[in-house]
């Protein structure tokens, strides 16, 4: 039997190969565009090698994305991060020489929490497009535009953000959250982390908790001194329900807190 018939004996169809990595076929073109997944055309439809596909899971979904991230790549889209951060009035250190691709792609996570932290954002928003995916922050309700991850990095991001956040990596068919402690100039931070897909890739929001602002009592939360009363009688008495209604960022929760303290 000659090496073209084995070949041939290997190749499976993209129903059987999304199966086999647990992708949707959708999904699995992405990875073929991305140069994560070897495919080939047999006549009008895709076939794989069952050996190219086994390399890939020994490998892992995060080793895969970084072999894809050129050093150029991050290195500009870390230029990027650190201009916007100056914006904001954020000093930024410099790399370290010789840095690796994956300690790159660490500072540039975390330079994504400097710049939601810094900017004062209730939550960071990472949505992915068809040519890039845009990061957004919320400030008082409203969504910024901040700055552009090109597409072909965003995998190896978004599979940095799993790891640490405590997700599955593998998995980009189901939604998922997940959560990561910050720390930033001394003082702490949870961020609440989902994981979305869509049509171009994961949609990712992280919501920032300051864990030293949020118990902060019912005299400091602007109220009047009318609307505090009430709030005093009706937190203190054994029935009823009090609603607290507004946008993302405006405040529920530091009021719930607040009462409970």
């Amino acid at each position: 039997m000659t090496s073209e018939s084995n070949d041939r004996e290997e190749l499976v169809s993209r129903e059987q190969s999304a199966d086999q990595l647990s992708v949707r076929t959708s999904t699995l073109y992405r990875m073929i565009d991305r140069g994560e997944v070897k495919g080939r055309k047999v006549g009008r439809q895709w076939r794989f090698r069952i050996n190219d596909l086994k390399a890939y899971l020994e490998r892992g979904p995060q080793a895969v994305a970084l072999s894809t991230v050129s050093a150029e790549e991050i290195d500009a889209f870390l230029v990027d991060e650190a201009n916007v951060l100056k914006g904001l009035g954020v000093s930024v250190p410099p790399l370290p020489r010789h840095a690796e691709i994956d300690e790159k792609l660490d500072t540039a996570v975390e330079r994504l929490f400097h710049l939601g932290i810094a900017a004062v954002a209730s939550d960071i928003h990472l949505v992915p497009e068809r040519e890039s995916v845009l990061v957004q922050v919320r400030i008082d309700g409203v969504l910024s535009d901040q700055l552009y991850i090109p597409q072909t990095l965003s995998a190896a991001l978004v599979g940095r953000l799993k790891q640490i956040s405590g997700v599955n990596p593998d998995e980009r068919s189901i939604p998922q959250d997940g959560r990561i402690h910050f720390r930033d100039d001394g003082r702490d931070y949870d961020l609440r982390i989902n994981f979305m897909p869509t049509t171009f890739g994961e949609s990712i929001v992280m919501r920032i908790l300051d864990q030293g602002s949020v118990l902060i009592g019912m005299e400091r939360l602007g109220l009047s001194a009318d609307d505090l009363a009430r709030l005093r009688r009706w937190n203190s008495s054994p029935t009823g329900l009090i609603i607290s209604a507004g946008p993302t960022g405006s405040g529920k929760t530091t009021t719930l807190y607040s009462c409970l303290w």
